[in-house]
């Protein structure tokens, strides 16, 4: 049954799901001309009702009520209803969520009311038509910084970005992810958080395992001649077992050395060799230096394979692609001939040419489905190994700035159809980045 009942015996429920209620600006200019269409559904007394006040707590119908109100409507349709708290916060969590009405968060927000009534996660996805698997990751949404949440929200944040923050278990590492989401720093943060994550996880079964067998050595042993290195293996790569040598009898002494993303397993070394000559601090500093060169350049490479992999404009940049494509294979072909049969041999299988030396005509009759070959191909000759802004140098030489124009190119490239780079990777590119500061130092005492 439809009752009138006048506006100032409504109150919002304090729990709606739905915090704000948005601009009811238009729906007001409606209810002016043509009335209320739709009732409020409510319950006699609730939550919502200030104490010691008669009135009805509003179920459904919070937009309706914020827009009468706007619109100094007296009294509004209403269908008054029996339902348990429980019930209530179900009820409004599905109408809103059937309008695409709530954030993610608010969906999360909800879905713990519900838990914290006594419901389940299966109870709750068969109540609200959502599978489990998506309940389970909305309230994984709840670890996450509420105020940062928020604000990642307005930036444009996408539920897939806010499901990979709240899969970190550090929670520094969590709150910098949100403040990163929607800016071109995200995906590059990420990668490196997820691998702190994961070499955290993996630190102290690496060192049970290398502890079991040697002994806690010095960092430089790595370069000094007095040892061999036994085993070397970057941290996110372990696998049980991986850093034991064939003979731990514990007739031969081994040692181990941790150090930033590197385990290092060594042993005196078998042949008598000329005495060592001892590494100056500035070579050993040199040397941490160049380490971490290799660092930042994998990251950069990473960077920009985690953007070209999950590309999905090629429709979009369709120009774009081709044009850039043709820039790339002319300047590959042309600069670098000992590579110019693999690279026309590799496009002409790609884009279905009956013939594989290199000629625009290649790409004159393509097959649409091959548009993403552009950035197939920006993988392909991004080798981090090959490109970097960076002359290693060795000895006491620290890493120095070098322009790269061909690494220069592939940026350009990825820029012109969406990626963004970060603020590391243009200190790299314009040579501002600290780790060219030894190189700088050294050439301002000559």
């Amino acid at each position: 049954m439809i009752t009138s009942i006048k506006r100032e015996l409504l109150f919002p429920h304090p729990d709606n799901v739905r915090r704000e209620v948005g601009d009811v600006t238009e729906l007001a200019d409606s209810i002016k001309q043509n009335g209320i269409f739709q009732n409020l559904t409510v319950v006699r007394g609730g939550k919502g009702v200030p104490e010691g006040k008669d009135g009805y707590t509003v179920i459904i119908g919070h937009r309706r009520l914020a827009a009468a109100t706007q619109a100094g409507i007296e009294e509004l349709p209403c269908s008054i209803v029996e339902m348990s708290e429980q019930d209530q916060i179900s009820t409004m969590l599905l109408e809103n969520m059937q309008r695409s009405d709530l954030t993610a968060y608010e969906q999360a927000q909800g879905f713990q009311m519900m838990l914290d009534f006594g419901e389940t996660q299966q109870s709750i996805a068969e109540k609200t038509g959502f599978s489990q698997a998506t309940v389970s990751k909305r309230l994984k949404l709840l670890t996450l910084d509420r105020e940062e949440f928020q604000a990642a929200e307005v930036r444009g944040g996408t539920l897939e970005q806010y499901l990979q923050v709240a899969e970190l278990t550090n929670e520094k590492d969590r709150n910098e992810g949100l403040r990163k989401i929607g800016t071109g720093e995200y995906a590059y943060f990420l990668r490196g958080a997820k691998e702190r994550q994961k070499i955290a996880e993996l630190m102290p079964q690496i060192e049970k395992e290398v502890k079991s067998f040697a002994k806690k050595g010095q960092d430089h042993w790595r370069w000094n001649s007095e040892y061999d290195v036994v085993k070397r293996m970057d941290i996110v790569e372990w696998t049980e077992g991986a850093l034991i040598p064939e003979d731990v009898s514990g007739v031969t002494p081994y040692w181990y050395i941790i150090t930033y993303n590197m385990v290092y397993v060594v042993k005196k070394a078998e042949k008598k060799r000329a005495a060592p000559v001892k590494k100056s601090q500035k070579e050993i500093e040199a040397n941490l230096a160049r380490e971490q060169l290799d660092r930042i350049t994998k990251a950069m490479y990473d960077s920009r394979l985690q953007f070209v992999e999950g590309f999905t404009a090629a429709k979009k940049y369709q120009d774009k692609l081709y044009e850039w494509i043709l820039k790339f294979t002319v300047s590959r072909c042309i600069s670098d001939r000992a590579r110019t049969y693999y690279t026309t041999q590799w496009l002409a299988k790609h884009v279905g040419a009956k013939s594989n030396v290199f000629k625009q005509e290649m790409f004159e009759n393509h097959d649409p489905a091959n548009l993403p070959l552009a950035l197939i191909w920006a993988r392909v000759i991004g080798d981090y190994n090959e490109f970097a802004y960076a002359e290693r140098g060795w000895g006491e030489t620290y890493p120095k700035h070098a322009e790269n124009e061909y690494l220069s190119m592939i940026y350009d490239f990825l820029c012109d159809i969406g990626y963004t780079m970060s603020e590391e990777e243009k200190q790299m590119r314009d040579g501002t980045h600290p780790i060219f500061e030894g190189a700088k130092n050294d050439e301002g005492k000559n």
